[in-house]
């Protein structure tokens, strides 16, 4: 049904109504369409709190920005105990390429905010990017190998 992913197996919670299904999302508590895209944020999402061990109370998902006087949509925050957001995850469907353009976008969402590592993922390649603002230098991640 859904492409498999370079991520450990997660055990989400799938629902059919009608001919649609539908993931139960663990950080918005609500059920929501399993498109592409949400599979490989629901993936992220279990990875994050299952294998990261990062908690749920510190992430977020699909949360409202201004970018340059547009609302747009962040797929995945994390925030630290301080309640400073530490990691933006933009996430794609696996059909769709990690190109500049998908860099671009999170580049744009991150003018805004300013947080120290910034992500894209379509579920089979994952980019990583931490940032040094004080340098104005980028470093390559290998994986989701920050702490808060």
């Amino acid at each position: 049904m859904f492409t498999p992913l370079n991520l450990p197996i997660a055990e989400l919670k799938l629902s059919r109504l009608e001919d649609k299904v539908y993931v139960w999302c663990e950080i918005r508590k609500k059920k929501l369409l399993l498109s592409p895209e949400e599979w490989v944020r629901q993936h992220l999402i279990h990875y994050l709190v299952y294998h990261k061990k990062f908690p749920k109370g510190l992430i977020a998902s699909e949360i409202e920005i201004r970018a340059n006087q547009q609302k747009r949509r962040c797929d995945l925050l994390i925030y630290d105990t301080q309640l400073q957001i530490q990691v933006l995850i933009e996430c794609k469907a696996p059909e769709v390429a990690l190109t500049a353009k998908v860099v671009q976008q999170v580049i744009h969402y991150n003018n805004q905010l300013r947080v120290p590592i910034i992500a894209i993922s379509n579920g089979l390649q994952h980019e990583i990017i931490a940032i040094n603002y004080e340098t104005n230098e980028f470093r390559k991640l290998d994986d989701f190998e920050w702490t808060l």
